[in-house]
């Protein structure tokens, strides 16, 4: 066959293709368009229409080409024990490749863990995402102390004249070397095997073993320890017992007597004295306090209160009488008990306790505005 024919043929094909590049042409033999790259067809190429194309969605599809006739692909997500390395875009599908430590198989079509090279082992070929890694034993003066996939084996370290090797390499560990300026080891013959091997004994620039000095040293700081804890124990417990110091030094009771307003507080209730201690004693502001607290709209007030101190219900409303159930009543009844053999403090604090009222103890137990309790 003569070459011209063929050279006006394919001449024919270039100048077909440029000038309609989908090579594809309707009913009416207009040129069907394509959609570029990153847009996917909707409707195809028809009779007076061309090829309706639209924009992929990112993330979620993509076309990665000029078609007349393919629309937006799905984006591919990673598989187990994979990784990202290119997000899906409108012109390119997800780039995954495996997780460290993970190479691709071929015959599972997925991630497989690498091979673990173990301590005395050494990895030949690292592993890769693409590559299993591959495990051999440590030659002679070198080791490897780790599980790895990828650690290759490590040259041994080599004692300088100024060490002296403690340990010789091995497979698995490296050389041991001390400093001869340091300590001496005596005993720490690597090759012996009887149970003295390895005990650390300490020497001086004389030769002489210091551990005793050490330890008398101590001893001596642990006695005196123990001895001064002691001797503080012992002077605490040598103060005088049932006084409380002041702010100068002297007992509550001293201060009280030199200074009703010096804020001491004393708790009526559950000091020694406090049982001692009458209601007729408690100052006027006290009392006053009591009174109006008893007297306040409360489901337990001074009536309740009167009836645990053993008043009968005839002689609880003679108070009333009056004095209309209010700070009246709760005093005329407080004044009148006072009176009584019983009426302590600490007879007043059981029986509030007994009716439930240990926010009226509270005001026994606190100082008021400076003021002593009593």
């Amino acid at each position: 066959m003569s070459p011209l024919p063929v050279l006006f043929l394919y001449i024919f094909t270039v100048c077909v293709s440029a000038a309609c590049p989908s090579q594809h042409y309707d009913s009416s033999g207009a040129c069907c368009s394509q959609c570029p790259p990153g847009e996917g067809v909707t409707t195809p190429c028809s009779d007076g229409n061309g090829t309706g194309c639209t924009a992929c969605v990112p993330g979620q599809t993509f076309s990665n080409s000029r078609s007349h006739t393919e629309q937006c692909l799905d984006c591919t997500g990673c598989g187990a024990n994979m990784k990202v390395v290119s997000p899906c875009n409108r012109t390119h599908d997800t780039v995954c490749e495996c997780s460290a430590d993970f190479y691709w198989d071929e015959e599972t079509s997925r991630c497989e863990r690498c091979q673990i090279c173990p301590p005395g082992f050494g990895a030949v070929e690292a592993c890769s995402p693409r590559q299993d890694s591959g495990c051999v034993a440590c030659p002679n003066m070198t080791y490897s102390d780790v599980d790895s996939p990828s650690a290759q084996c490590v040259a041994c370290t080599l004692c300088t004249d100024s060490q002296v090797m403690l340990q010789t390499c091995t497979s698995i560990s490296d050389t041991i070397c001390l400093d001869k300026n340091m300590p001496q080891l005596i005993g720490a013959n690597v090759g012996r095997t009887t149970p003295a091997d390895g005990l650390l004994t300490l020497k001086d620039a004389s030769g002489q073993n210091i551990i005793p000095v050490y330890c008398s040293i101590m001893g001596a700081v642990v006695v005196g320890l123990i001895v001064y804890v002691a001797v503080k124990r012992w002077k605490t417990c040598q103060k005088p017992q049932g006084t409380k110091s002041g702010p100068q030094g002297t007992d509550v009771e001293a201060q009280k007597n030199q200074n009703n307003d010096s804020g001491v507080c004393v708790d009526p209730c559950t000091t020694p004295s406090g049982g001692k201690t009458r209601v007729s004693e408690l100052s006027s502001s006290r009392l006053r306090d009591l009174v109006f607290t008893l007297s306040l709209q409360h489901p337990v007030n001074w009536r309740h209160l009167a009836s645990e101190l053993g008043y009968d219900i005839a002689a609880i409303d003679e108070f009333e009488q009056g004095n209309n159930n209010g700070p009246g009543a709760a005093k005329a009844f407080l004044v009148h008990w006072s009176r009584m053999e019983n009426a302590t403090v600490d007879n007043l604090c059981q029986a509030l306790r007994a009716i439930g009222r240990q926010d009226v103890i509270g005001l026994l137990q606190e100082c008021n505005m400076g003021r002593h309790l009593v």
